[in-house]
C-alpha cells in the first residue's frame, strides 16, 4: 500500500479539457519523434484514429508506439471509464494531430494515407516551443492518495480527475421564488 501526498502541473487543452502537463508532453515529444523518424509510420497510426473509419489497433500498430516508448504505462485502465490504456493516446492523437493543408485542400488519393501534422495539445503553448506551457498557465494540484497501483494515482492520465469532476458536476440552476 502507497500513501502518497503529493502535486501535478495541470493545463488546459485545445478542446477546453484539463490535463497532466507532464504526461501530455511525454506523449507530444514521443510523437515528434515518431514524426520526425519515420513519416509514413506516424501517419499510418493518426489515420487508424483520425480516418473516416477509425480501427482499432493491431500488433503492428502497437509496435509502433512501443517503438517511441509508449508500452501504454501512463494510461490506466480503471479511470475516468477508459476501457482499454489505448484510449488515452488516441486521446491525444484527437487534441494535437491534424491534416495538413495540402491533404485537406486535395482530399485523400484513393487508396493513399493523409499526410497528418502534429499540433501543440496546448491551448496556451510558448510560442515557438509547441511541448511547453508557460507557468503562468500551469495550474498546481495537490493531492492525498492512498492505494496499490500507481498507475492509478492523481496526475498519471493525460485528462484528469479534477477535468471530469468539473465536467461531471450539476450545473446550478435558476432558482424560481
Amino acid at each position: 500500500m502507497h500513501d502518497i501526498w503529493g502535486g501535478y502541473a495541470e493545463v488546459e487543452f485545445t478542446d477546453g479539457s484539463r490535463g497532466s502537463y507532464e504526461v501530455a508532453q511525454q506523449y507530444y515529444r514521443s510523437f515528434d519523434k515518431l514524426r520526425v523518424d519515420s513519416p509514413e509510420k506516424f501517419n499510418c497510426i493518426c489515420h487508424s484514429v483520425l480516418g473516416e473509419n477509425p480501427t482499432l489497433w493491431d500488433a503492428e500498430e502497437q509496435r509502433i508506439l512501443e517503438s517511441i516508448g509508449l508500452p501504454f504505462t501512463l494510461a490506466s485502465e480503471s479511470a475516468f471509464q477508459i476501457k482499454s490504456p489505448k484510449a488515452e493516446v488516441r486521446q491525444f492523437i484527437q487534441l494535437a494531430v491534424r491534416p495538413t493543408i495540402i491533404s485537406r485542400i486535395f482530399g485523400v488519393l484513393a487508396g493513399s494515407t493523409p499526410e497528418y501534422d502534429l499540433q501543440s495539445p496546448f491551448k496556451h503553448p510558448v510560442i515557438g516551443e509547441p511541448d511547453q506551457v508557460a507557468p503562468q498557465h500551469r495550474q498546481q494540484v495537490a493531492f492525498e492518495w492512498s492505494g496499490t497501483d500507481l498507475r492509478n494515482c492523481p496526475g498519471k492520465y493525460l485528462i484528469t480527475q479534477s477535468s471530469r469532476h468539473v465536467k461531471d458536476a450539476p450545473q446550478p440552476q435558476p432558482g424560481g421564488i
